[in-house]
């Protein structure tokens, strides 16, 4: 039996007589078996399999994304239990204190970035200073090899190692830092993505999510399989051509493609996946 939400299945409820008692809450756990994507949405089906008692009860299906259209739910199902589906309705679960294990690898990642960048950063102080020494050394050497030249005669052999050790030490710093300058903005483009991967997620999706209930009367006890369907914004597909031409041949073979996009927060592996325009 398949059913929607519009507005007669609220009257259908009270006028179908459903029991005065309270019906109990069943949470079910599902899978998505199919996905149909549109240029700007997505139409998502789960399935999931309870086992019923004679009675009143609510199927919860839960945790999904929030965001869903109110106004495009359905459900369908079948099995052993002899089930009649009053209605379908979604609420809104807040999150306090839950956290999106994407969100968190994403900020574990983040982390791992910025204690990098600390320790680039502090290599390129110590070089620095390292240069600065350096340099100091080689300007107080120049002049002491000047004054030498007068009163020492120093061999220009030793001058020109002690010249040329330092000249080779501040090439060596200055390739270091320029690494370290590189590795910095590696780092921080990195960091920019994961950034941007934060905001995607979308800050109320990760302190909200959504459910769908499921008022159904059972009077015969069993197992039922339920498929629930809804949209969920953050997908998108575009049609993607490749032209080949054929070796030797007067032709070309057009294949195409379709390039699919979404930030859902489902898993969409190994699921029936239709574009639909």
């Amino acid at each position: 039996m398949a059913v929607r939400n519009p507005g007669w299945l609220l009257l259908a409820a009270f006028l179908g007589g459903m029991p005065a008692a309270a019906a109990d809450t069943v949470d079910a756990t599902s899978q998505i078996v199919s996905v149909t994507v549109f240029p700007d949405r997505a139409g998502v089906t789960r399935r999931a399999t309870v086992t019923l008692s004679t009675g009143s009860h609510v199927i919860r299906i839960a945790p999904l994304p929030a965001g869903l259209d109110p106004n495009a739910l359905s459900a369908t199902g079948s099995g052993e239990a002899a089930v009649t589906l009053y209605g379908v309705r979604l609420a809104t679960l807040q999150l306090e204190g839950a956290q999106d294990p994407k969100v968190s690898a994403l900020e574990d990642e983040s982390r791992a970035v910025r204690r990098k960048q600390q320790t680039v950063s502090h290599v390129k102080q110590v070089l620095e200073q390292e240069r600065k020494y350096l340099a100091s050394i080689q300007a107080a050497s120049s002049e002491q090899i000047g004054k030498d030249l007068v009163t020492k005669s120093p061999s220009a052999a030793d001058a020109a190692s002690l010249l040329v050790f330092l000249d080779e030490s501040l090439l060596k710093n200055y390739q270091r830092e320029q690494e370290a300058d590189v590795e910095l903005e590696a780092l921080s483009q990195q960091l920019d993505r994961l950034r941007r991967e934060l905001a995607g997620l979308a800050q109320n999706r990760a302190r909200q999510q959504s459910a769908m209930l499921v008022d159904v009367e059972a009077s015969k006890a069993g197992r039922f399989t339920l498929d629930v369907s809804y949209r969920v914004p953050g997908a998108t597909w575009q049609p993607a051509y490749e032209a080949r031409a054929q070796t030797g041949e007067d032709r070309v073979a057009l294949g195409f493609s379709g390039l699919v996009r979404q930030q859902t927060g489902e898993d969409w592996r190994d699921v029936r996946l239709t574009l639909s325009t």
